[in-house]
Formats: C-alpha cells, structure tokens, sequence
C-alpha cells in the first residue's frame, strides 16, 4: 500500500500528526515501511519530519531534502529518509512536520509505502 500526500505546515510551527485519519494510521499488518519526502525548490527555510510508532521514535526531525526535478515531488528510491522499517499490526504511526522558517508557511509532500511482510 502506498499513500501519496502534501502538507502545509505553518510558519515555526509542529503539526503533530499528520497521519490522523489516514488508512495508514494504524498499521492492518507487519509491514517494511519506506518514507520519502521533499519541499519545493522554493522553499525559503528548512522543514523536519520525525516518525513514531506507537511509542518509538525510529525518525527524530530529519531535514527534508528539496525535489529533484520543480514540482515532481518525491521520488523513490532517490528522496527517501526512511527504508524498510518494520512495523507491527497494530503500531500507531505518527508522522510529525515541522516548518523551522519564522515567516512562511512550508508544504512537504511525502509518500509511505507499506509493504507487507
């Protein structure tokens, strides 16, 4: 199963999850979990990403990379932050973003991929 999603996060600001309401957010079976994300190329500051599941932190505010190529987004296997990390049936992900720029607001667009196991 793979999601595809963009995100906008306020200026120096957490969103806390941005999972919730997802079909992903609750893991249907053990899987091998890949992120990837970028910001646009005119990204003026730097945005995060930090990973849980459930109650461990497998990701903690890794910078997300800018895209490749203006406007494709992220691309596997090249803007990926997080390969192949097991997740158990049942495991709460919690995928957080913050925007570090004081002035405006930060869109990241990222995919996760489940695969099963």
């Amino acid at each position: 199963m793979q999601i595809r999603r963009s995100v906008s996060i306020p200026a120096a600001s957490t969103s806390q999850n941005v999972l919730q309401g997802e079909s992903i957010e609750f893991a249907s079976e053990d899987s091998l979990l890949t992120l990837a994300a970028t910001v646009p190329a005119a990204a003026i500051g730097d945005a995060s990403l930090s990973l849980r599941l459930t109650d461990e932190i497998v990701m903690d505010r890794a910078l997300v990379p800018v895209e490749n190529l203006a406007g494709a987004g992220p691309q596997l296997p090249y803007n990926v932050l997080k390969s192949r990390q097991p997740v158990g049936r049942g495991d709460h992900l919690i995928l957080s973003a913050t925007n570090t720029d004081g002035a405006a607001a930060a869109v990241v667009t990222f995919i996760i991929e489940l695969e099963s196991i």
